[in-house]
């Protein structure tokens, strides 16, 4: 079963625009960019040409990216027909805007260049009137003879553009125009949050959520100056009453500028606010760790200027956080229509700006039913990455799957069937069913080391899951793809098979004898070989089939070893492997594989642990060391007296010490003292759980023999 193409890759739950699919079926992540071309991805966001006045079929060129291709107009009509209009499909913080023509033939020499953030006319109730749109920017260029004309967004409530328009007044024959182009801020991540599996969430922090509508919440987020979210209420509170806008972008990012747009020509609706970002770790008591960028009071913001931009030093960030004091309960004066006490938190968008690759992204695989009981012996994959990113996946397995249906208000907002059935039926959104993982469902198992490993999920199943996470590298300038994922499987050796090692408790570092009993109770063919794996190493002693000892072909391996009986062992049979190890981290595992030599090394299935035997109880095939917190034990050194004077006879201390339950390398050091508590050396060394050792050779920091 593989996933490997388009199509294929359609099926998993990919994070949005978070990764894209190339037509030879990799999929890979997408790098946010800064100081971009808002042209370039206009029809992503329903934009691109809004309308023409004159050879449409020529329209497109003008946002191709390709500057040999443009658009002229029908010079013999250029009142009606002189006339071209880019729609960016959403607000973008722009730098400057460029217009681009044909380096071989003169430009336009009289023309407008005409800029709308989106907004609309209204009629005499205020409502907006569709299809139509106000220019705030209209700048004529005379006696034009540049081929490359740029207009300099300076003014911060202008340099929001939705809309570009050129209008040509007068042109000679042949000028053409060939590009325009928008230079953002960059790509807003706040846009497709909610694709790569983000969230947004507007709560005024009461206890009563429900007393202070939401309004439209997506209206904050949806790329759109026209909309806004906005309080239906107020909170009427003796104390301070806060609000706040948190944004789950989906992925990690790092960033380095957010934008907060409240009333563009009305003014700044934020008092006191405070702006704070997270990448997603979580503290001691399970809540994020925000870092705070900004708390107090903008007083230095022109009287109309809806506006602020927040700039930081580049971080990861996975959320976005707006908290503001909604109520001012120092304000009232013993009057609750005091309306200074009350910032409402108009939103009309929050855009977040950085540059790079997800720091992160995870896609998962549909359930992969397997038709059947199937026993899964291999996951395969092909992938590339580049200076330090990495591909990593891992699975789960099970055999049943329960049904869910998930209920959504108008907005696509997942809500409870309780709070759907309360809704009046315009405001409710669809209604899904679909299957999920049921209760019997493995954890996701520990991520793969190479391609062409083992199952590490339970094994025989009907279903299985795949999840890869591509992590990117060198602060987001590298990335990894991934070409395809594929599972091998066959048909059980066994339909059911049990494992469990004894004793499941010992001494750190000490070497003790082990048995590991299997029982297949389940399996018409029977298997002829058996493997053993561990982290800890291992020591074949002997082989029993029902307790009587037999020669067995070994094999050593990297992780342990092979044992291949002399014949088939049968359905029910009882197989006592023998080794010697030594444990050094807590819950050491020792797995076990059947494996039938006819269908080659590849094809093994994993014993689960379970009751195989009554005479010992185990049931498990963990081995426990005793709780305690020492990282050292079973010290030793080479002498008890140190004569460092050059004649071969205990010139040098050598100390054997066990590290245990250290997952990771880190530091060891062993420092010298005389006997009057001076320092003469510091030996340095690295090591993980196990043996290790360190050695002084008898002199000080500087070589120096020391006296004996």
């Amino acid at each position: 079963m593989c996933s490997s193409d388009l199509a294929d890759w359609r099926r998993w739950h990919l994070p949005g625009n978070a990764v894209e699919v190339t037509p030879a079926g990799v999929v890979r992540p997408v790098a946010v960019l800064r100081h971009a071309n808002a042209v370039r991805n206009a029809r992503a966001f329903g934009g691109g040409i809004r309308g023409v006045g004159s050879n449409p079929a020529l329209a497109s060129a003008v946002i191709d990216g390709d500057e040999a291709t443009g658009w002229r107009p029908d010079l013999s009509n250029l009142r009606d027909g002189g006339w071209i209009e880019i729609d960016l499909g959403r607000a973008v913080s722009a730098e400057w805007i460029e217009l681009v023509f044909d380096a071989e033939q003169p430009p336009f020499e009289l023309f407008e260049l005409l800029i709308s953030n989106g907004a609309m006319m209204r009629d005499e109730t205020r409502s907006f009137i569709e299809g139509t749109l106000v220019y705030p920017i209209s700048q004529r260029y005379v006696e034009n003879r540049r081929h490359r004309v740029r207009y300099a967004l300076e003014n911060p409530a202008q340099s929001l553009v939705k809309n570009v328009r050129v209008q040509v007044l007068q042109s000679p024959v042949g000028a053409r125009l060939t590009e325009v182009v928008v230079q953002s801020f960059g790509d807003n991540l706040v846009l497709g949050a909610i694709e790569r599996g983000g969230e947004v969430d507007i709560a005024v922090e009461v206890d009563d959520p429900l007393a202070i509508s939401k309004g439209r919440l997506l209206a904050a987020v949806d790329g759109l100056v026209t909309t806004s979210w906005y309080p239906t209420g107020r909170e009427v509170n003796a104390e301070d009453t806060y609000a706040h806008i948190k944004i789950d972008l989906g992925a990690a990012y790092r960033i380095d500028l957010l934008r907060l747009i409240s009333r563009l020509g009305g003014g700044f609706d934020f008092r006191f606010y405070e702006l704070e970002t997270s990448d997603g770790s979580l503290a001691s008591d399970g809540s994020l760790v925000w870092q705070k960028h900004f708390s107090g009071v903008q007083t230095n913001l022109p009287s109309r200027q809806g506006l602020v931009d927040h700039a930081f030093a580049p971080l990861p960030a996975r959320f976005v956080q707006v908290r503001w004091k909604f109520w001012d309960s120092n304000c009232q004066n013993g009057s609750a229509q005091n309306t200074g006490c009350f910032a409402s938190g108009r939103t009309q968008e929050v855009q977040v700006f950085g540059e790079g690759y997800p720091q992160e992204v995870r896609l998962r695989s549909p359930i992969l039913d397997l038709q059947g009981d199937k026993n899964v012996h291999t996951l395969r994959w092909a992938s590339t990455s580049a200076d330090g990113a990495r591909v990593e996946l891992r699975t789960r397995s099970g055999n049943l799957l329960e049904s869910r249906t998930a209920f959504y208000d108008r907005d696509d907002k997942e809500i409870t069937e309780k709070q759907w059935n309360r809704l009046i039926p315009s405001f409710r959104g669809r209604v899904d069913t679909s299957f999920v993982v049921g209760g019997d469902w493995s954890a996701w198992s520990s991520s793969y080391a190479r391609s062409g490993q083992g199952f590490l999920s339970p094994s025989p199943k009907r279903y299985a899951e795949v999840e890869a996470r591509l992590v990117a590298a060198d602060e987001g300038r590298a990335a990894a793809a991934l070409d395809w994922v594929a599972l091998e499987f066959s048909t059980p050796l066994a339909a059911e098979v049990l494992g469990e090692i004894y004793p499941i408790q010992v001494e750190p570092g000490v070497e003790k004898e082990f048995s590991y009993f299997v029982r297949a109770p389940r399996s018409a063919r029977g298997f002829d070989s058996l493997a053993l794996e561990s982290t800890a190493p291992l020591r074949f002693v002997g082989a029993y089939i029902e307790d009587e000892k037999v020669e067995v072909q070994l094999a050593i391996e990297e992780r342990g070893f092979r044992a291949r009986f002399p014949r088939r062992v049968r359905q029910d049979e009882l197989v006592e492997l023998r080794f010697v190890a030594a444990v050094f981290l807590q819950a050491t595992r020792f797995d076990a594989f059947l494996q039938d030599s006819a269908l080659g090394a590849e094809v093994r299935q994993r014993v689960e642990a379970g009751d195989a035997t009554e005479r010992v109880e185990s049931s498990a095939n963990a081995v426990r060391l005793p709780l305690d917190g020492a990282l050292f034990a079973n010290a030793h050194f080479s002498a008890r007296v140190i004569t460092p004077n050059g004649d071969g006879i205990n010139d040098a201390l050598e100390v054997n010490i066990d590290l245990v339950n250290v997952l990771e390398s880190r530091p060891l050091y062993l420092e010298i003292y005389d006997a009057g508590g001076r320092r003469v050396r510091t030996v340095r060394g690295a090591g993980m759980a196990g043996p290790r050792a360190l050695v002084w050779d008898g002199g000080d920091e500087n070589g120096a023999q020391v006296p004996p």
